[in-house]
């Protein structure tokens, strides 16, 4: 790896780092690192210009010419600045809308081999670790939704990746439950958060429930630190 210099342009900090199980960075500005992809973020009041680029697009620039002073090179096709939408890591981000989701891209021709692979009955050992990689892809954007694969792997227990399998009825019910499951995970069912706060207890002979109005930005600063089982270990 090459040898930054420590100016504040590659100076981070732990608070803005985009990490798998923690949440998202509070501040404005954001940094992830995938193996070798890796993405600055950063929320505008207004769109950059080409005289004002966003400090996002300064760090990124910094980067790719310490890069190049070590011989190596930034791939230009993948390379992007002030955009506010991108694909990347397998995600389609639109920063306007705050929106995180499957690559349609990926996810519309998934549909359609899971669907013919389904209709089919049969498949070999090696398409279904693909069609299982690709949907674990999917899945993480709704990792509730990593239940519905279970046959999937047990049809490749013991066997060459070039034996053709016979799909149970059990694995053709799940492959097309992930094909109409997968437009849902990638569209938009966000709700308002309800400015209310609600709690409630129960014991054996009786329940109870009391509700208090409290101002939206309360509510959704609160619905942000709810409890996301599955979604991700403990963080703070």
């Amino acid at each position: 790896l090459p040898s930054f210099p420590t100016t504040t342009l590659f100076r981070s900090f732990p608070r803005e780092l985009l990490t798998t199980h923690g949440r998202a960075p509070r501040g404005p500005f954001s940094c992830g690192l995938i193996i070798d992809d890796i993405i600055f973020a950063e929320q505008l009041k207004a769109p950059p210009s080409s005289s004002a680029p966003s400090g996002a697009s300064r760090r990124l620039s910094a980067m790719c010419a310490e890069y190049e002073r070590h011989q190596l090179r930034a791939h230009p096709g993948k390379t992007f600045r002030d955009q506010t939408r991108a694909e990347f890591w397998g995600a389609a981000v639109d920063g306007k809308q705050g929106l995180v989701r499957p690559s349609p891209k990926r996810l519309v021709p998934l549909l359609s081999l899971t669907s013919r692979v389904a209709a089919l009955g049969f498949a070999t050992v090696a398409l279904l670790e693909i069609l299982a990689g690709c949907w674990v892809n999917v899945l993480q954007y709704r990792r509730r939704a990593l239940c519905l694969l279970d046959s999937i792997y047990t049809a490749q227990l013991d066997r060459c990746p070039d034996d053709v399998v016979r799909l149970a009825p059990c694995l053709v019910d799940e492959l097309w439950s992930l094909a109409i499951v997968g437009p849902i995970i990638a569209s938009d069912l966000r709700a308002q958060s309800m400015p209310k706060v609600f709690l409630s207890d129960a014991s054996e002979t009786a329940q109870a429930v009391v509700a208090a109005e409290v101002p939206q930005p309360f509510a959704r600063e609160l619905q942000r630190h709810c409890l996301s089982r599955g979604g991700d270990r403990k963080s703070t």
